[in-house]
């Protein structure tokens, strides 16, 4: 960084000590320069920068090789980002009085600056010949030279600095690094194996290493090091918490979570660290959606909220968990929880939204969203989501106006837009205004024709009406690399309203059983493609199961009862 404008009283004291050693032509006398000195330091200190640097100039002009005045027309150029004209005039001064130390660090400043790294690693090799015993001069060298990607020079630098000064933890931590940025792992290691040498009971050091043998997938040196921790510290929490798993390239993942219980049942541990070890574990279950995996790992996360009842990352836990593996009902639950304690975190709202949303429960969702618009009032999503609920749950005319704010508040972001509007759209349609609806459905469609929601929910819309055209529209959403429970339930029943009750069969149940069986109207709805497909027993299973969920009318009761398809 440029150095700071000088004091008016330390600018006179260097003035007098150093503007009249200078060799040079002078046509001025010796008080003509000194005067315009003390004039061009008053009008910088003023801040008239432009009046400095002409008065400066003016010294210059008198005294052709005056070094003060040269290295502060450097600085009030670099002040006003005039970086040609800065490094000009501090090369000047370090030419005029090239044993001055000020001047050379600002040179390599402005260097930086202008990229010009090579030129900095230089300076600052001048610098250390000067003082050998500034550490300070072997870093930026070093810094320099890694710039300019001249790692190995970088790494010599290093090493004098080590020769000279012994083992350090900050030497070690950038040659470490350094080592790592040119793909020399094995040295990089060996950094830190110093580390340890010299200071064998300093946990803090074991623990880097450790953690980079991990990072480097070699889980049987991690091993060794957690275990001189352990010898060190029998109590270390990180330490026991890695090696209770055993080792961290294991083959059966249940039987590591397993091992772990008695550390997570330790109210000593940090929860962070605890939480830390499941992260790994949750990622596995959100790409593998595996349910072994996915219960093991609540059987820990079920200890975290009993032993950190108070925690709401335990309850966020397991609510990933129960998400991930399609149990949207019981990650609502969790998310409540974690948000009476902590309400803070956005990410959680909107998880429990997504969990609320597949599950059905419009009531809960329409409640949670409202009580979000008063913790978050600019978040556009949140709503959406309260529109959405409430034209979900017949609601429309209020559904509009929330929606119509969530619109005006949703910016440049087009796939939000693209949401709302659809909503838009069947709002309209519940209303009967089938030309709102047709304009609102066709406005997100001509945003990204390839979005499958707006798709689906037009086709939604067309089957209603029983227009073929819903078909078009509802293959066009389900051609969609990745879709979403909503785009398989409206994509699926307008392909059964259009008479394809075979080809909506498979989708619908793909839409049951992205939401773990929890959502009513997919229930009801998938009972009713079994039956007209041929499968009655299978019908009044969903139907049943639709009832249980909280699904109720007169017309499921009636095919429950007389086990037949009333449409």
């Amino acid at each position: 960084m440029i150095h700071r404008l000088l004091g008016i009283g330390c600018l006179v004291a260097f003035i007098g000590a150093t503007a009249f050693a200078q060799p040079g032509n002078i046509e001025g006398t010796e008080l003509e320069i000194e005067s315009i000195l003390i004039d061009a330091g008053r009008e910088k200190l003023l801040g008239n920068y432009q009046e400095a640097i002409d008065l400066y100039k003016k010294v210059l002009e008198k005294d052709s090789e005056n070094a003060v005045a040269a290295y502060e027309v450097a600085r009030l150029f670099a002040n006003q980002e005039n970086l040609e004209q800065a490094v000009e005039h501090a090369q000047m001064a370090t030419r005029f009085d090239p044993a001055n130390n000020w001047y050379l660090q600002l040179l390599a400043d402005l260097y930086q600056q202008t990229g010009q790294f090579i030129e900095g690693a230089g300076i600052y090799g001048q610098l250390r010949e000067r003082q050998p015993d500034d550490r300070d001069y072997y870093y930026k060298q070093a810094f320099f030279l890694v710039r300019a990607n001249e790692l190995k020079e970088a790494q010599r630098v290093y090493s004098d600095l080590e020769d000279r000064i012994g083992i350090s933890e900050d030497l070690i931590r950038r040659r470490h690094t350094l080592y790592l940025g040119m793909g020399e792992l094995k040295k990089a290691g060996q950094e830190l194996d110093k580390l340890t040498d010299a200071f064998p009971d300093n946990i803090d050091y074991w623990h880097l290493l450790a953690d980079f043998h991990l990072k480097t997938g070699n889980a049987k040196d991690a091993q060794k090091a957690y275990e001189r921790i352990l010898e060190i510290d029998p109590n270390d929490a990180k330490a026991k918490l890695a090696m209770a798993g055993g080792d961290v390239q294991r083959k059966d993942e249940v039987t590591y979570l397993n091992n772990m219980r008695p550390v997570f049942e330790d109210p000593g541990t940090l929860l962070d660290l605890k939480v830390g070890r499941l992260m790994p574990i949750i990622e596995k279950v959100s790409q593998s959606g595996n349910l072994e995996l996915a219960n093991a790992a609540l059987g820990l996360t079920r200890i975290l909220e009993e032993v950190h009842p108070g925690q709401a990352k335990a309850y966020a836990a397991s609510a990933d968990l129960y998400y991930l593996t399609n149990r949207p009902v019981a990650a609502a639950q969790k998310y409540q929880k974690a948000l009476e304690l902590d309400d803070s975190n956005f990410l959680l709202w909107e998880n429990l939204f997504a969990a609320l949303k597949d599950s059905g429960n419009l009531t809960d969702l329409a409640e949670w969203t409202e009580e979000a618009m008063f913790v978050f009032p600019n978040q556009a999503t949140v709503f959406y989501l309260n529109g959405y609920a409430l034209q979900a749950s017949n609601q429309a005319e209020d559904a509009l106006d929330v929606l119509n704010e969530a619109l005006f508040m949703s910016g440049k972001n087009e796939l939000l837009q693209q949401t709302i509007i659809s909503c838009i759209g069947l709002s309209y349609e519940q209303l009967g205004d089938t030309g709102e609806a047709d304009d609102a459905f066709q406005k997100a469609i001509e945003i990204n024709p390839d979005y499958p929601l707006a798709q689906a929910r037009y086709a939604f819309a067309l089957a209603g009406r029983g227009e073929q055209k819903a078909r078009e529209y509802a293959e066009k959403a389900l051609s969609a690399a990745v879709l979403e429970a909503e785009v398989l339930h409206r994509s699926s029943w307008s392909l059964y309203l259009t008479g394809q009750a075979k080809k909506a069969l498979d989708f619908m149940a793909q839409a049951v059983q992205k939401t773990g069986e929890t959502n009513p109207l997919y229930l009801e709805h998938y009972g009713d493609i079994l039956f007209k497909t041929g499968k009655e027993e299978e019908a009044l299973k969903y139907w049943n199961l639709a009832r249980d969920r909280g699904r109720t009318s007169d017309v499921l009761e009636r095919k429950i009862a007389d086990k037949k398809l009333y449409e």
